[in-house]
């Protein structure tokens, strides 16, 4: 009885053991096998990917891209088409020196299928500068390859810098005039093809000048004689004839960011006085290489102007070719060089921020000279700089320019167009 009950014990204790070693081989045989690295790498890929989010631009980033893709800004500014007409505000700069200018046009709406179109346009500035247009003009005739511009002008430009004559004309020596002239012209030619125009036209122009009112600075006739500003006391009335070819490729035409435009343009001036009868070539040579999808350009221009007197006589100082300000010398005064020859060197690197927002890096070398053997490529005047462009491929709304390196010390310019 005894063996018996000790064998039941034996038996019990040994079912007992063999149960628990099953159970805890039972999770050993249901674990699955360890993942490969392999596995390992493609779920912490999976689990990054999940985390990430994709790009959200910020608020200002959103609002120019909606404005340049709503086309805001050009709604703004456009001029209306002639088959709408319609009054339309412009802004910008009536000629160097104005300042700040505001003004307004019409457009008549246009006739004859939109081949003839009749236009109104005034504006004015803070610093008393004002122009006045009516132009009539013919686009569209011959399926859009010959067109025709007849236009009459008013303008007054009350207080026009003057240094003196030539590359040393001095700072100190700054005067101002006053400008004003009437204008009729007509104009027209052709475009054999999209990328050729040849025209030409005939203009007769009153000018007559006065005391600059500028407060601050002396009027000319306190400063020069005659021999230093030719025409200063018998400005005459004259006629200019000219005559141009012109190439061009340009994308887009308002903006330019790729292609070219190659100009030569030949005018000679007729005056009624003696002495004042004289010739002009001028060649105007721009390029534009883009690249990273247009958002960089580099943008190159060459400006010639060459005045030939006839006989014995010279060229008037006020229609002198000249070099300074916003768009040729940006490291010089407005008008700071005259002479009847001059030559002009610009290269930009533009730099697109956001699609209305772009920075600039800038250089400009150029010289004038009495006679054309004088201009070689010695003793230019240089600047450079940095500016930013506010604008859309129409064109430019607004620029501000700061110039490093001429002799008029650095310079900041403000201006509501493009330099070239």
């Amino acid at each position: 009885m005894h063996r018996s009950r000790s064998g039941a014990t034996a038996r019990a204790v040994f079912g007992v053991t063999i149960l628990l070693a099953a159970a805890l081989a039972m999770p050993v045989w249901a674990q699955p096998p360890a993942p490969s690295r392999h596995e390992l790498l493609r779920r912490a890929r999976a689990e990054k990917a999940a985390a990430l989010h994709a790009y959200e631009p910020g608020r200002l980033e959103r609002w120019l891209s909606a404005v340049e893709n709503e086309q805001t800004i050009e709604n703004l500014f456009e001029v209306p088409s002639p088959s709408a007409g319609g009054y339309y505000l412009t802004l910008g700069n009536i000629t160097t020196g104005a300042g700040l200018t505001v003004g307004t046009g019409y457009n008549v709406r246009s006739w004859w299928g939109d081949r003839m179109s009749l236009a109104v346009r005034a504006a004015g500035s803070l610093r008393r500068y004002w122009k006045a247009e009516v132009e009539a003009s013919f686009p569209r005739l011959a399926g859009g390859r010959i067109f025709v511009i007849a236009l009459a002008r008013r303008q007054d430009f009350p207080r026009v810098d003057y240094f003196g004559p030539g590359p040393d004309s001095r700072l100190e020596d700054r005067t101002s005039y006053r400008y004003q002239d009437a204008a009729v012209s007509l104009a027209g030619g052709a475009r054999p093809a999209d990328w050729l125009s040849l025209g030409g036209g005939v203009a007769y122009v009153a000018p007559s000048l006065g005391q600059g009112q500028n407060g601050a600075l002396p009027s000319i006739e306190q400063r020069f004689t005659e021999v230093q500003a030719p025409g200063l006391g018998n400005p005459s009335d004259y006629v200019r004839y000219q005559l141009f070819a012109q190439v061009g490729n340009l994308s887009p035409e308002g903006n330019p960011r790729s292609g070219g435009s190659y100009r030569v343009t030949y005018s000679f001036f007729d005056s009624r006085a003696e002495g004042y009868r004289f010739a002009r070539w001028e060649v105007d040579l721009r390029q534009y290489v883009s690249f990273l999808r247009q958002r960089r350009v580099l943008a190159f221009r060459t400006l010639g102007s060459f005045s030939d007197p006839r006989g014995d006589g010279t060229v008037p100082f006020y229609l002198q070719p000249w070099l300074g300000g916003s768009h040729t010398l940006r490291g010089f005064r407005d008008y700071r060089l005259r002479d009847r020859h001059l030559i002009l060197l610009q290269a930009e690197y533009r730099w697109e921020i956001f699609p209305l927002l772009e920075t600039v890096l800038f250089y400009d070398t150029g010289k004038v000279a009495a006679n054309r053997r004088e201009l070689n490529f010695s003793d230019f005047d240089t600047d450079y700089g940095v500016g930013v462009r506010v604008g859309t491929d129409s064109g430019v709304l607004f620029r501000l320019d700061y110039a490093m390196g001429g002799r008029d010390g650095n310079q900041m310019v403000l201006s509501f167009s493009n330099v070239f």
